[in-house]
């Protein structure tokens, strides 16, 4: 009996975003009356220790933090932001002029390694933001700093080295596809591999980084997977699981790691459900 083990183990990294302290330094008698100026500085870790079953792995993103757009809003008495400045780059403020003049004042500084676009809710680019909020008071010099940090809800794909090898010695015979679903809308990413009509690979492996938490009805991270294995050339029905933080609804800030791997061989195909520490895959009936 062929049977498929999808072990799908959960590791996270917590990352929070913070606000780093916005100083009022100097007073500026050069600048006009009703404005005020900041200086800004933008951080970004590089690397980040993730904890795998057997190893720990190191992340490079290789983040340059001076290359992040920045937006800056101005926030209204009743919390409403209006964009009122807009930079491609660090590098571009500073080519602008630092400090930065702005009318006196509540406004919200945001960094990220891309702006997304208008309803993005998926990429396979790595996301960073950070935001600081910051008063101009007038005639005075404010230092704004901000750290940006990892803000993605990731999702990684790792094929076992058995059933890699299968894929790539008998392509025709044996494939799979999976896709990832978080609850909000068209926010799905696929990872498959395949042969098709006996001539292309089709191949997509890369990791996806969701721009929201889960907001599906249970709470989960919905995975569908379908695959075909064997000489008979038959994709096997799809199966669909759920799985979480732990009970928890995961969250931006978090990343998950799926295990992938193929039994021996036979005729038929089934799923194991797997237990990791607390961590339980459950199977829809």
């Amino acid at each position: 009996m062929k049977s498929i083990f999808y072990l799908l183990p959960l590791w996270l990294l917590l990352f929070a975003c913070t606000n780093d302290q916005v100083g009022i330094n100097e007073a500026d008698e050069q600048i006009p009356e009703g404005m005020g100026a900041v200086r800004l500085e933008i951080k970004s870790p590089t690397e980040f220790d993730i904890p795998t079953i057997m190893t720990r792995a190191v992340h490079h993103f290789d983040m340059d933090p001076t290359t992040f757009p920045l937006r800056i809003y101005e926030k209204g008495n009743d919390g409403s932001l209006t964009l009122v400045k807009a930079f491609d780059s660090y590098e571009a403020l500073v080519d602008n002029g630092l400090p930065l003049q702005l009318p006196v004042g509540t406004y919200q500084i945001v960094a990220s390694s891309f702006v997304p676009a208008e309803g993005e809710e998926v990429t396979d680019k790595v996301y960073f933001e950070g935001k600081s909020e910051f008063i101009v008071e007038e005639k005075r010099v404010s230092n704004v700093s901000v750290n940006c940090k990892y803000a993605s809800l990731a999702v990684e794909l790792r094929l076992s080295e058995q059933f890699q090898q299968l894929l790539e010695t008998d392509p025709l015979n044996y494939a799979f596809e999976m896709d990832v679903y978080n609850g909000v809308a068209d926010a799905v990413w696929s990872f498959c591999q395949q042969k098709i009509d006996g001539q292309e690979t089709e191949t997509k492996l890369d990791t996806g980084y969701f721009l929201k938490g889960c907001t599906s009805d249970q709470g989960k991270l919905i995975v569908k997977v379908r695959v075909r294995l064997g000489s008979s050339n038959k994709w096997y029905p799809e199966r669909t699981y759920y799985f979480d933080n732990n009970g928890s609804v995961p969250q931006i800030g978090e990343y998950y790691v799926i295990y992938l791997d193929a039994g021996p061989e036979a005729q038929a195909a089934a799923v194991k459900t797997a237990l990791v520490g607390n961590y339980k895959m459950e199977e829809l009936k």
